[in-house]
């Protein structure tokens, strides 16, 4: 097996507000903001469930405290990355 094959597997919170939209948390960790963006590549991404779960009960608790209609989720991503190989003739 080659130092380049990999498995990685993370985590992020998606927010899915009343009318439907979906949209994933960025947390700035320098000064604690949260945004919201619809491109999944802006995501935060968290290397265990226990991380994610913990950012998506806080994101709960604060839409509760502020009336915002909305349902916290936390996702999976599963990156693979091997050698492509040729197939073979026979």
């Amino acid at each position: 097996m080659s130092k380049y094959e990999t498995t990685t597997i993370k985590y992020f919170v998606v927010k899915e507000a009343e009318s439907g939209v979906e949209e994933v948390l960025q947390f700035n960790d320098f000064n604690g903001s949260v945004y919201w963006y619809s491109d999944a590549n802006s995501a935060t991404k968290y290397d265990t469930k226990e991380q994610a779960e913990q950012m998506r009960q806080v994101q709960e608790m604060l839409g509760k405290f502020s009336n915002q209609k909305a349902t916290y989720k936390v996702f999976v991503t599963n990156s693979e990355t091997k050698e492509v190989k040729e197939e073979t003739a026979e």
